[in-house]
């Protein structure tokens, strides 16, 4: 069997975007982390986009905002409305000089017949003999006067006159035909309107002209109604009477509708759409037919507003000749004053500046496009500032505007939030998102991957002692039994210590010395207190994130490798107070939290860490700053900068009474200054602590690391 083969290619934007909840909350996880709402990081990341497993790119907001901007401005700059007007004029002129030309060349052959033998006489007119001879495949194109003189002889009148020839009479009477026509076309006005209007009375010679014509005034007929609605704009030739009539009815039924909803009422539909609802395809109420009819209105209002003033009124000239049914003219006149009465009409004039000519049913189809593209356009504006909004955004439109592939891509951008959802990470809270204790297990995994990168080689994470005791997990070697061992008995070993001292041979006889057991490794338990500043100078030069960054690494170290391990937040600013596991994510700095309460948050940590008798106890402190706050006897604060010497002492009382208790202290300094070390230095000479000065960047590593190296202490 041949092996499968494989093609790779470059991402083009093309391919199935591979994108998971996982995916997402780890592009997520920084701005949750600044102490982002997770509804405004949603947002944010619907507006910039995001990663896919594979390195492909699912494109944002923003894109797909300048994606409907070129769309827009690509069709401004391809068409040119100018020549729709002008369209229907070159053809309305096209038909008149093709019947001209008809016309003409039977005036000449009738002035020019051989079988002329009379003069014209006094009005103009040929006699007879001057009467020339249609061809016999013109009969078609003859007026009725013509056909009736075509029968006035049923025999030749003399010798020239042949059977199947026209006769003198006849070819008098044609001639006369064709000289009245040319006066008609000769006194046809200058205004397109009003020329249209009198080629209505016209009977053409030509029959191509008559048949383009006809043609000519159903497109117009056809745009007209369906600048109304949209079932009316079907191919040319299909606006049969009936439908006309059924279009008349129709339109005074909605008429009556509108009328009854503008004096306040609130009509039902239900019967109109029953015996019309061919007309609005889809629709269920009256708001729906309105709905219909304002997206047909638009389209033919916002092309008027696109021509120049002489132009927009030639094209009304043109028609409302078309629709020759004055009674329909005029319902279609108060249905549109009732439109612009319930509906206040979206039409706007486009800047066109193109070459490409249109017609006047592509021209309308244009209009639809960018009604579209605009609409697409203020919904995504819309979605960009509240990703809520995500869902009223019309993605058949957007589709028609820029394609399947963007269309696509923003249903997954839609969906992002409802993929968090269905994996747990986040839920609705009354009006409020929120991320659930497993996201936050996530961000934390992520925060400890970050921290950890560059310390894989060290190996941080072994935890076990290098003393080897009686109790904790059983190790792959052993050793000989000693009383008061956990009885963990390596048999392989203890048989081969009886053959060793007996030699081969059945039965084996077993000797208490013979008996060998595992060793055990011997781990420790641990209970740290993570004390954070959150005064607000922790909010520059990167500090709070660092913090938080940490704090979420911890827990998920403790919480996924040492589960045994107590682990607790305590906030410190003005005053302290504990966290809870769940609010380490959200926490936030502000600008108005004044003062480094750093004796509080120590008091507090004693407290938390007296739970846990007989482990390793520490807390480790971060902050950017000394301490300028401590609490009065009233429990009220006391905040001055620089330092008050009372809250300095207040401070070391308390980082006293921890070591008596047997908490180690290790303070990490980020951007400290003069002031923070010298308080530092005094206080680890004090206690027998550790500091480190760090920077934002270097703050999870050190931490991380120096936890794991305590944690190998053993205890007695």
């Amino acid at each position: 069997m041949e092996a499968p083969g494989y093609r790779y290619s470059r991402w083009d934007g093309t391919q199935n975007l591979d994108i998971d909840a996982d995916d997402v909350l780890e592009q997520l996880a920084d701005r949750l982390i600044d102490g982002e709402d997770p509804r405004w990081a949603l947002q944010r990341l619907a507006r910039e986009g995001l990663v896919g497993r594979e390195g492909q790119r699912l494109e944002g907001l923003r894109d797909i905002l300048e994606r409907v901007r070129q769309a827009r401005q690509e069709r401004l700059s391809r068409h040119d409305l100018g020549k729709v007007v002008d369209q229907l004029r070159e053809a309305l002129d096209e038909i008149v000089a093709r019947e001209r030309t008809t016309v003409e060349d039977r005036v000449q052959q009738a002035g020019s017949s051989p079988l002329s033998q009379q003069s014209q006489d006094a009005d103009g007119e040929s006699s007879p003999e001057n009467s020339s001879t249609p061809p016999a495949s013109e009969n078609q194109g003859v007026p009725p006067e013509a056909a009736d003189a075509r029968g006035a002889s049923s025999s030749p009148s003399n010798p020239a006159d042949s059977p199947g020839l026209p006769t003198p009479a006849m070819r008098q009477a044609l001639g006369r035909i064709a000289r009245a026509r040319q006066q008609q076309l000769e006194a046809l006005p200058e205004k397109t309107g009003d020329r249209l209007r009198a080629l209505q009375e016209y009977e053409f010679l030509d029959p191509e002209a008559a048949a383009r014509f006809k043609e000519l005034m159903e497109r117009l007929r056809q745009a007209a109604l369906g600048s109304f609605f949209q079932q009316m704009k079907q191919s040319i030739g299909n606006l049969t009477p009936e439908m006309l009539d059924r279009a008349r009815d129709m339109v005074r039924d909605l008429n009556r509708l509108l009328q009854e909803r503008a004096n306040g009422g609130n009509p039902d539909a239900s019967e109109f759409l029953k015996d019309h609802g061919d007309f609005f395809p889809g629709a269920e109420n009256l708001d729906d037919i309105l709905s219909q009819l304002a997206q047909q209105m638009n389209q033919m209002g916002s092309l008027m507003r696109s021509l120049s003033a002489a132009q927009r009124q030639e094209l009304a000239d043109m028609m409302s000749v078309a629709l020759g049914d004055d009674r329909l003219r005029v319902d279609l006149a108060q249905l549109a004053g009732h439109f612009r009465d319930l509906i206040q009409p979206d039409t706007q004039a486009y800047p066109f500046s193109g070459d490409d000519p249109l017609g006047l049913e592509q021209a309308l189809d244009l209009m639809g496009q960018m009604e579209g593209i605009d609409r697409a356009n203020d919904q995504l504006r819309d979605a960009m500032r509240d990703p809520r909004l995500m869902d009223r955004v019309d993605t058949e439109r957007l589709r028609q505007a820029v394609g399947e592939q963007t269309a696509e891509q923003f249903e997954r951008l839609r969906d992002i939030a409802q993929i968090l959802k269905d994996a747990g990470y986040l839920e609705e809270r009354g009006s409020e998102l929120k991320l659930t204790a497993r996201a936050m297990r996530k961000i934390g995994d992520k925060a400890l991957r970050d921290i950890f990168a560059s310390l894989r080689k060290d190996r941080a994470g072994d935890h076990t002692t290098e003393r080897v005791g009686s109790r904790g997990e059983r190790a792959d070697d052993s050793k000989p039994y000693a009383f008061g061992d956990p009885f963990h008995l390596d048999l392989r070993e203890t048989l081969m210590n009886a053959l060793t001292r007996e030699g081969p041979g059945t039965p084996v006889r077993l000797d208490p010395q013979d008996f060998a057991v595992y060793r055990t490794d011997h781990s420790t338990r641990s209970a740290t207190v993570l004390l954070i500043d959150m005064s607000r100078s922790m909010i520059y030069n990167g500090c709070a994130r660092a913090a938080k960054r940490l704090c979420l690494a911890l827990q998920s170290l403790i919480r996924g490798q040492y589960p045994r391990d107590a682990f607790h937040v305590v906030a410190f600013a003005a005053v302290a107070r504990e966290i809870s596991h769940d609010a380490v994510a959200h926490l936030q700095w502000s600008e108005y939290n004044q003062g480094t309460n750093l004796a509080h948050g120590l008091a507090i940590a004693r407290q938390v860490l007296g739970r846990y008798p007989g482990a390793n106890r520490q807390a480790i402190i971060v902050t950017d700053g000394e301490p300028t706050a401590h609490l009065l006897e009233s429990g009220e604060p006391f905040f001055m900068h620089p330092a008050h010497p009372e809250t300095t002492r207040a401070t070391l009382r308390e980082a006293l009474r921890s070591a008596r208790d047997g908490i180690s202290l290790n303070t990490f300094m980020i951007e400290g200054g003069p002031a923070l070390e010298d308080f530092v230095g005094q206080m680890t000479a004090l206690v027998n602590g550790r500091a480190f000065m760090t920077d934002p960047n270097k703050l999870g590593e050190y931490v991380l690391l120096d936890y794991v190296r305590q944690r190998r202490r053993w205890v007695a």
